[in-house]
C-alpha cells in the first residue's frame, strides 16, 4: 500500500512550530584558540622572575668553609652564601652528623658570632632548623653592611658532645647590579600588568548556542 506523500514541516507550518518546541538548544563550548598561547605565556613569565630574581632567595648550601671538622662523637661542615661573600644578607649552614653512622644529628644548640677583624662589635646569632630551607641544615642569616674581613665562630651543643669551629672570611662591597635599578622593575611592572590580565583577566572561552532537533511523536 502506497502511504500518502507528506511534505516536510517547514518553520512556518503548524508542524514545523510543533518540531521546533521538541528541539533543545544546547551550548557546546567553542574551544579558546588562546589556550595554547596563554600556557606559553604562563611558562615564559615565570622563568623570566626566576631570572631576574636570583638573589631573591637564598638557598642553604653554597662555599665550603669547614668540612667534617670533629666535634665529640660528630662531625660538622659548614657552608656559606652568597658565593663570593657580598655586603647585604649572608647565609650559614650547618650541616652536623654523627661521624659513626654520617646521621643528622637533632636537637642540636648553634650559635653563631660574627666578629669584625678590623675592630668593631661582635653579632650574635642563632642557627636554627626554622630559619634553613633544608631541613637537614642548621642556618642563619644576618646582614653585613661593611666589606672587610671578619671572624665566624660557631658553637655547639649537642646531647652527645659540645665544642666550637672558627674561620675567617672576606666580605665584598656588593656592586649595583642591573637587576637592582628602579627603572627596570618599573618597565617590568608596567609590561607584566597587561600580560596578567591578558592572561587571567581578559574574556575566556565564549559558547556558541547550537540547536539539537529531536524527533517528537505525531499524532495518531
Amino acid at each position: 500500500m502506497d502511504l500518502p506523500h507528506q511534505p516536510f514541516p517547514t518553520h512556518g507550518s503548524k508542524q514545523g512550530r510543533q518540531a521546533d518546541r521538541g528541539s533543545s538548544v544546547s551550548r557546546t563550548p567553542v574551544p579558546n584558540k588562546r589556550t595554547q598561547p596563554r600556557s606559553l605565556a604562563v611558562i615564559a613569565l615565570a622563568l623570566l622572575f626566576t631570572i631576574l630574581t636570583p638573589e631573591a632567595v637564598l638557598a642553604n648550601g653554597g662555599q665550603v668553609r669547614v668540612a667534617n671538622y670533629p666535634i665529640g662523637p660528630y662531625e660538622v661542615t659548614v657552608f656559606t652564601s652568597p658565593v663570593p661573600l657580598q655586603t647585604g644578607i649572608v647565609d650559614v649552614s650547618v650541616l652536623l652528623q654523627r661521624q659513626e653512622d654520617k646521621a643528622i644529628v637533632e636537637n642540636a644548640e648553634i650559635l653563631l658570632t660574627i666578629t669584625p677583624l678590623n675592630g668593631g662589635s661582635p653579632q650574635k646569632y642563632p642557627v636554627t632548623r626554622e630559619q634553613a630551607t633544608n631541613k637537614l641544615y642548621y642556618a642563619a642569616e644576618f646582614p653585613v653592611d661593611q666589606p672587610g674581613r671578619y671572624r665566624i665562630e660557631l658553637a655547639i651543643r649537642a646531647p652527645g658532645g659540645a665544642g666550637s669551629v672558627a674561620f675567617d672570611v672576606t666580605v665584598e662591597r656588593a656592586e649595583p647590579t642591573l637587576w637592582g635599578s628602579w627603572w627596570l622593575w618599573g618597565a617590568i611592572t608596567i609590561t607584566a600588568i597587561p600580560l596578567l590580565w591578558w592572561l587571567f583577566g581578559g574574556p575566556g572561552q565564549r559558547p556558541r548556542i547550537t540547536r539539537a532537533a529531536q524527533p517528537t511523536r505525531g499524532k495518531r
